[in-house]
């Protein structure tokens, strides 16, 4: 199982050995917190647990072929139905693949953010400091003519 981070909040992760999978994956979301660079804040980071956690609803699902011996039509809103077209109970996950991909794009549009705020800080902070250096040079320039 391989890490590393290139700028972070971006951790690229692998696995060489597929034999490894079933432990590293349990793993996963504790590397991922350790390779955490501590002075950025959760916000720099995709919710690893919630979107974990999506997975997990979306796993528990059954899937089955709509009942067609019991179709009704009705003129109100019917209630939200399962994956077999049936009411949901107590066992049914309401999550949907749609909260999946809507999670991720918010977190990915997070980070995106957070990123883009960092980059224009650096850009401002080089720009400062080209600054300084052009009116250290020309300073210097003014003290060796004289």
């Amino acid at each position: 199982f391989n890490c590393f981070s290139t700028y972070p909040p971006f951790i690229f992760c692998w696995v060489q050995d597929s034999s490894l999978l079933p432990t590293t994956m349990v793993k996963f979301g504790e590397r991922l917190s350790q390779n955490r660079a501590p002075e950025y804040p959760p916000e720099a980071y995709m919710d690893y647990d919630k979107l974990k956690e999506i997975i997990r609803d979306l796993g528990k699902k059954k899937l089955a072929s709509v009942d067609q011996t019991t179709r009704e039509v009705s003129l109100t809103a019917p209630p939200p139905t399962n994956a077999a077209g049936r009411q949901f109970t107590s066992s049914d996950s309401p999550t949907t693949e749609e909260d999946f991909y809507s999670c991720i794009d918010a977190q990915l549009v997070k980070v995106e953010k957070f990123t883009l705020e960092k980059v224009t800080e650096l850009r401002n902070q080089i720009s400062s400091l080209e600054r300084e250096v052009a009116a250290l040079n020309d300073a210097a320039t003014v003290a060796n003519a004289a």
